[in-house]
C-alpha cells in the first residue's frame, strides 16, 4: 500500500475492493442457496 497525500484515490479504491469483495461473496450465497434448494428437492424426489 503507497501512504501519500493521494488520500481520496486509497479511499475510492478500498470501496471498489469492498464492492468487488461483496459481489463474490453474493455469487457464492447465491451458488449455495441454489444448491441447497436442488438437494431439497433431490431429497423430495427420493421420498416419493
Amino acid at each position: 500500500m503507497l501512504f501519500g497525500s493521494n488520500c481520496s484515490a486509497l479511499l475510492a479504491n478500498i470501496e471498489l475492493e469492498a464492492a468487488v469483495v461483496g459481489v463474490v461473496c453474493a455469487v457464492f450465497l447465491v451458488l449455495f442457496v441454489v444448491a441447497g434448494i436442488r438437494q431439497i428437492v433431490k431429497l423430495k424426489d427420493q421420498d416419493h
